[in-house]
């Protein structure tokens, strides 16, 4: 997933990942969003429940970009991947749905939806939807590991490429282990869901939105 140069979920773009309380917490406080933005909304809950988001927010910044995003060690693109996906724009939601984990599943996948993660307050009255198109292409070896391939575009902006790994915590437990190999960033905990809904194979990723985390949903093809 194109992570607009961050390396680490837990440290959210350089600022800090939108904290959750319990569902019956009642707060609309907006700690962390930006000031501006018209009132959009989305409902990123599952249906065993999630946890409510009272705290934070954030709207992507889509020039603010990595420019190293497409080139490897050799000055090469990371990868030479079609972007595939059909254009989604994002939406906003208050709760955050839980991450099981589950075995991941060899494929290409192509980005359905992206929910920012935000208190009422910002989804409600400061969130800027964004457009995306991604595609990712994952390979698993024999030891549960996924290799992953993505292509992305943001708004109006260039292409970019990532290929990164994606270690499952012990029997295929959330997060898994998440190292870029192009561009090389540091190992960092990468909560996940990979299950069937429907018929169709899903992967959920909990990755960077501007400072704060959107849900990042791919169906396999």
């Amino acid at each position: 997933m194109f992570l607009l140069g961050c390396a680490a979920i837990a440290q959210g773009c350089g600022g800090s990942e939108a904290s959750v309380t319990p569902a019956s917490t009642n707060n609309a406080s907006n700690d962390g969003g930006d000031e501006d933005g018209s009132p959009t909304s989305g409902d990123a809950s599952s249906d065993d429940g999630g946890e409510a988001v009272t705290d934070g927010g954030s709207n992507i910044d889509p020039d603010a970009g990595d420019p190293s995003d497409d080139a490897g060690t050799d000055g090469g693109p990371c990868n030479t991947l079609a972007n595939e996906g059909q254009a989604v724009t994002s939406t906003c939601a208050s709760v955050r749905p839980p991450t099981h984990g589950g075995a991941l599943v060899g494929g290409t996948y192509l980005l359905e939806s992206v929910v920012a993660l935000g208190a009422p307050n910002f989804c409600q009255n400061q969130f800027l939807p964004t457009g995306f198109r991604e595609t990712l292409a994952l390979t698993v070896d024999g030891a549960g590991v996924g290799t992953v391939q993505t292509v992305a575009r943001i708004a109006n902006t260039g292409t970019h490429h990532r290929t990164f790994t994606l270690a499952p915590g012990a029997g295929g437990t959330s997060p898994a282990s998440n190292t870029g190999t192009c561009p090389v960033s540091a190992a960092a905990p990468l909560p996940y869901n990979s299950e069937t809904r429907l018929n169709k194979q899903v992967l959920e990723l909990l990755q960077p939105y501007g400072k704060s985390l959107a849900i990042y949903r791919f169906v396999k093809k």
